[in-house]
């Protein structure tokens, strides 16, 4: 997940393209946001609503490590906070996902 071209949210991942769902946002508001990978597409939801999908298949390679607030390059980095993050190896429920996204929310003041 990146942020991209004046506050834009890019959720994508690589299978040989970059398949991306955007959504657009306010720099100066608290955001919760979702990406997942799941049955050949990706995945965004912005404060538990509005999702959106792009077909996406299996990821190219796992090889890199998981970067927050950067690139692997170290040219570019994320001019803002993130205040929480959480990595799965199974996908929570729908229920557990709008769990997390509450949780999340309330502890950093987003409208969820």
């Amino acid at each position: 997940m990146t942020v991209r071209s004046g506050n834009i949210f890019y959720a994508y991942n690589n299978d040989g393209n970059e398949d991306q769902v955007a959504g657009t946002t306010n720099a100066s508001t608290a955001y919760v946001v979702e990406w997942r990978h799941e049955g050949g597409n990706v995945y965004q939801r912005v404060n538990g609503a509005g999702e959106s999908s792009v077909a996406s298949g299996n990821s190219t390679t796992l090889a890199n490590p998981l970067l927050l607030g950067g690139t692997a390059a170290g040219s570019k980095s994320f001019a803002g906070k993130i205040f929480e993050a959480a990595a799965f190896s199974t996908i929570p429920s729908q229920a557990q996902r709008d769990a997390i996204v509450q949780d999340f929310g309330r502890y950093i003041g987003a409208s969820v």
